[in-house]
């Protein structure tokens, strides 16, 4: 049997040896005891890395210097694309949120490209990939309405090289720091973190070396240099860096709020309300829909959210915007009417159930709660009082 490999302290040294070649002077983070790396000399030899753990989420680098002129997420998204293409990296298209592969109920990052390799019997691809991969990670849920700069859902901009060496992976991280400093983002601004990892994808213990990339005080993405057990008892070597490209939108843009780059303009609504509507047209545009397990449940969790806390707001025009910004990335499995259609099934059933308690009469099969309502309202002679009284419990009870 074949021992499997794992990150070393000579891949440690060898990427700190890489780093202080290109000016980057070495620290130690005082809270979490990581190795840092800035581009100043001068100060103590150990400071806070500003990662979310040990920061205390100031958004300081929003005092930074801004653009005169904003970049929309897309323009970003074509000049990171462009850039890595003229580097001889292909392009892939971005998979379905529901991956056969994956042992997630939905896409979370860009590197699950690779599942067909790392959990199937797909053969090894040693090409240069990039990839703007829609994604979803719904810990990150109860964390929108508390933390500036979280969404449940985001693009997931990447770099994928199988049988890569520590070479090639220095090579492709010295990339990334030029791509952002195209965009703007000064390298003196930046702290880069490291540390090791070992981790469990499915498939056992996956060593790695990870770099976080953070500017000022707000972490953009990483870079991992991974070793992955695989089948016959032998290593798959990755090179997998990736990065929020709307994290990257918000450092360029330096707007006062994360969700002004990912909102409708003319639409001043709560963050959790917003990020809502975001997830669930990334889901419905893919054609799920509502399940009791499943990537359907994670549909189901986001509806209840439209139909409990905000079941008066009009949700067509921004679940709309929604759908043409994830169709900008993801091919829609779906049409736009059948996407709505799902939605508002799903957001009338869970009202009509909340209404039928006071009703005692339950709503048919997809009928919307303007016309449950009518129906009551025409067929039992309901009236416009009692159907008010039942409106504003099923609010009160939100």
């Amino acid at each position: 049997m074949l021992a499997m490999k794992r990150i070393s302290h000579t891949h440690e040294n060898t990427l700190s040896d890489f780093l202080s070649s290109k000016g980057w002077f070495e620290k130690k983070c005082i809270s979490c005891g990581n190795r840092l790396f800035t581009k100043k000399r001068l100060g103590q030899s150990q400071e806070n890395c500003e990662r979310s753990k040990c920061s205390n989420n100031g958004n300081t680098f929003l005092k930074l210097s801004r653009r005169s002129r904003m970049l929309t997420i897309p323009m970003i998204n074509d000049q990171i694309e462009s850039f890595f293409k003229k580097n001889h990296f292909s392009r892939k298209d971005p998979m379905p949120m529901v991956n056969p592969n994956s042992k997630t109920d939905v896409i979370m990052a860009g590197v699950q490209i690779l599942d067909g390799v790392i959990h199937g019997n797909d053969d090894v691809d040693n090409g240069r990939i990039f990839i703007s991969q829609p994604s979803m990670r719904m810990q990150y849920q109860s964390l929108v309405k508390e933390f500036e700069g979280t969404s449940t859902s985001f693009v997931n901009i990447c770099t994928e090289h199988m049988d890569a060496t520590i070479e090639n992976h220095l090579a492709y991280i010295d990339l990334w720091l030029t791509a952002l400093s195209l965009l703007g983002l000064h390298m003196n601004d930046f702290k880069l973190v490291m540390r090791m990892s070992n981790k469990d994808w499915g498939t056992g213990a996956i060593s790695s070396l990870e770099l976080f990339f953070v500017y000022c005080d707000i972490e953009l993405g990483d870079a991992a240099f991974a070793f992955i057990p695989h089948r016959d008892n032998k290593n798959l070597v990755i090179s997998d860096i990736g990065f929020g490209l709307e994290r990257i939108a918000w450092a360029v843009n330096k707007t006062p709020s994360y969700f002004d780059q990912i909102r409708p303009l003319s639409q001043t609504l709560p963050r959790e309300y917003l990020d809502t509507c975001r997830s669930l047209s990334l889901l419905a545009l893919t054609g799920i829909q509502a399940k009791n397990k499943g990537p359907g449940f994670q549909f189901r969790r986001f509806a209840k959210v439209l139909a409990i806390k905000y079941p008066s707001s009009c949700h067509a025009g921004v679940l709309e915007y929604y759908f043409s910004y994830w169709s900008q990335f993801i091919e829609p499995l779906v049409s736009l009417p059948a996407a709505m259609f799902a939605v508002n099934s799903e957001i009338g059933r869970l009202r009509n159930s909340r209404l039928a308690d006071s009703f005692k009469e339950s709503a048919l099969e997809n009928e919307s709660t303007e016309d449950y309502l009518l129906r009551l309202f025409l067929a039992r002679n309901a009236t416009i009082d009692e159907i008010e009284v039942a409106l504003k419990h099923e609010r009160a009870n939100t």
